[in-house]
């Protein structure tokens, strides 16, 4: 029996189920991510499904690497369909026994920081008159097998959750993904039921509106309640062994119109300036980093989801003049604001 409980407990970590999965479908396919996972520091344990947790930076690293090596087609994809609902522990159970599609929706939203997701990085979805979206932000890497891998990944968990879980069989309307088109584009159509649509900001998935109201196969209102308090405690847990960089992203986000310098955002956590950049070297990142990622990842919600202009975004991102904000955005996500937007 696999030694995993779907979750988080720990900052900067992910669960480890992912991983085990992704080795069990290299190894059908002749390959082994053992060396990989020794030199990036992760622990075999993680590839026999014993363990619970990794380390985010070297599980990716170990991703990469082993990309850089062996071609399996649609090896995300695959991946991410072979993840199931109780394989996110608490959670799933907490989704799993909503009474409808759009209860478990907004319960996986609100507790989807125990599956590891890392600051502003969040999934959502947006409703208009017939569609449903759900979208996923994409991280993106200078490796292009490593972005096919990511993008593929969370439009095989969403298949899989789908279809295990309402009681009435659909299929997207639409799947856009923020990847290149994979010689296998046709095959992964076929699987899917509907177009795809690729080189895409982020990946986002359409569906008429009125799934949100079919009703789950493990419906049980009492399950639901029991899972969603175990997710708070999980969460709330979770949130106070937040390190420096989750303190840093959460001040910024609540700060979104003010030019930030380091010295201040200290000041506002109750720390030294000294100490603030010490703790986030340790952590692997600086303020920098997390700044311009938390700025651009708020300025991509506007666009979205308001009509402000894209001067106007800029400056509610505290940028003085829109060519810097359009450098930076474009330089982030691949596109220029307006391409975005679109």
């Amino acid at each position: 029996m696999l030694a995993h409980f779907g979750i988080v407990t720990t900052p900067g970590t992910l669960p480890a189920i992912e991983f085990y999965y992704a080795q069990q479908i290299a190894l059908e396919h002749g390959e082994d991510l053992g060396p990989y996972a020794a030199s990036a520091g992760v622990p075999q344990a993680v590839l026999t499904g014993t363990a619970t947790e990794v380390c985010s930076k070297a599980a990716k690293l170990m991703l990469e690497t082993a990309l850089r090596k062996i071609d399996i087609p649609a090896y995300g994809f695959k991946v991410g369909n072979r993840l199931s609902m109780t394989d996110h522990g608490i959670l799933g159970y907490a989704y799993l026994s909503c009474d409808t599609a759009r209860e478990s929706l907004e319960t996986y939203f609100r507790f989807q920081h125990l599956l590891g997701s890392e600051g502003g990085e969040e999934e959502g979805f947006i409703l208009d008159d017939e569609t449903a979206t759900i979208t996923s932000p994409v991280e993106r890497y200078a490796n292009t097998k490593m972005q096919q891998y990511y993008a593929e990944r969370l439009l095989g968990e969403w298949c899989s959750v789908s279809e295990s879980s309402f009681i009435e069989k659909f299929s997207f309307n639409l799947v856009r993904l923020a990847c290149p088109r994979p010689s296998y584009s046709d095959d992964l159509e076929v699987f899917v039921g509907c177009a795809i649509e690729y080189d895409c900001p982020r990946n986002e998935y359409l569906m008429p509106i009125s799934v949100l109201d079919i009703t789950l196969h493990f419906s049980d209102a009492q399950v639901a309640a029991l899972s969603r308090q175990q997710c708070e405690t999980a969460l709330k847990s979770l949130k106070s062994k937040g390190g420096t960089a989750e303190r840093v992203c959460r001040y910024l986000v609540e700060n979104p119109g003010k030019v930030l310098v380091p010295e201040a955002v200290a000041k506002g956590l109750g720390i030294s300036y000294r100490s603030l950049r010490r703790r986030l070297q340790e952590e692997g990142t600086s303020f920098r980093e997390l700044y311009s990622r938390v700025r651009m990842q708020l300025a991509a919600d506007y666009l979205l989801q308001t009509s402000m202009s894209v001067e106007q975004v800029a400056e509610e991102v505290g940028y003085a003049d829109r060519s810097s904000f359009q450098s930076t955005f474009k330089k982030w996500s691949g596109l220029t604001p307006t391409q975005y937007r679109k």
